[in-house]
């Protein structure tokens, strides 16, 4: 892989990383970083670095890349299938050895200014090694431009659907650090700080694991090794829309096979019974949870 340094302090210790992964995002990068900026405004000097690991992106995204110079970006050179499981850890392990949180961010997660602040204010509080602090975005149904500064406070940001994890935050305060499987599987990867220490003692994200199920492994072994979690609404961001492709979610099936074995646990049960917690009602299981694809089907046989 190759690593630009588009800007860096140098001999600074970074006490936040943020790792930002990323594939054929361009548009929803741009936004993302622009938000990015405005949060670290009013931080000091060289207290957060930000990683943007391009996965072999073929959009354009290295030189829309060249006009953000607070960042650091690494260019994988081999993209195998979508993974975000690899990227999360090579910005890990490319991180400052002196920070002691690493915020992983989605590159269509957009955060209003004051957000990085309060992942700082939040952990080194405590600087609890074991605690992971988790944040909610929505979803928006159609693009919101972040041009303006207060864009987050625009009443007209309605045509969203909210975070599945929603009620559970709104269940359990901020100053709760909780531990259980619905808190392990509420891990998503997209808004949510671990300390540097936890993350490399439970060995990283499995690369096994695909189609979109690395969050909830990742939880699950975040919590066998020993973490709390701690649920922010104050954390909230605004994902971006964008297309889901098809391979995204072809081997789920084979992926729950994989995180039941490697838990020893029934995930689909666990699943449905968490996201009732979560305020979902009646929770049906995705035909692509149960069903291997023709594609898959063939290739076991």
């Amino acid at each position: 892989m190759s690593i630009t340094n588009y800007y860096y302090y140098k001999g600074i210790m970074n006490q936040i990383s943020i790792i930002i992964p990323t594939w054929n995002r361009k548009e929803n990068l741009f936004k993302t970083l622009t938000c990015l900026q405005r949060n670290l405004k009013a931080m000091a000097r060289g207290m957060v670095e930000v990683i943007v690991v391009d996965d072999c992106s073929t959009d354009g995204t290295d030189e829309m890349l060249k006009q953000f110079i607070n960042i650091r970006v690494i260019k994988t050179e081999n993209r195998v299938s979508w993974n975000a499981s690899i990227p999360r850890n090579i910005g890990a392990k490319a991180s400052s050895k002196g920070s002691q949180l690493l915020v992983f961010l989605d590159s269509d997660v957009s955060l209003p200014p004051d957000r990085i602040q309060r992942y700082y204010d939040l952990f080194f509080k405590e600087a609890d090694v074991n605690n992971v602090i988790i944040g909610p975005y929505h979803f928006l149904r159609e693009p919101v431009d972040v041009t303006s500064e207060l864009w987050y406070q625009e009443e007209s940001i309605k045509n969203y659907d909210g975070d599945i994890r929603l009620q559970s935050f709104m269940d359990h305060p901020v100053e709760e650090k909780n531990t259980g499987l619905g808190f392990a599987l509420a891990c998503f990867g997209g808004n949510i700080g671990i300390p540097r220490k936890l993350f490399f003692k439970a060995g990283g994200y499995d690369e096994a694991v695909t189609s979109g199920c690395e969050d909830g492994d990742f939880g699950l072994t975040l919590w066998e090794t020993g973490a709390t979690f701690t649920l922010d609404m104050g954390l909230l961001g605004w994902h971006q829309p964008h297309q889901i492709a098809n391979s995204r979610t072809k081997d789920i099936s084979q992926m729950v096979k994989y995180i039941d074995g490697k838990h020893n646990m029934d995930l689909i049960k666990a699943t449905g019974e968490t996201y009732r917690k979560w305020g979902l009602g009646e929770w049906i299981v995705p035909d692509s949870w149960l069903k291997e694809s023709e594609e898959t089907a063939e290739a076991n046989v």
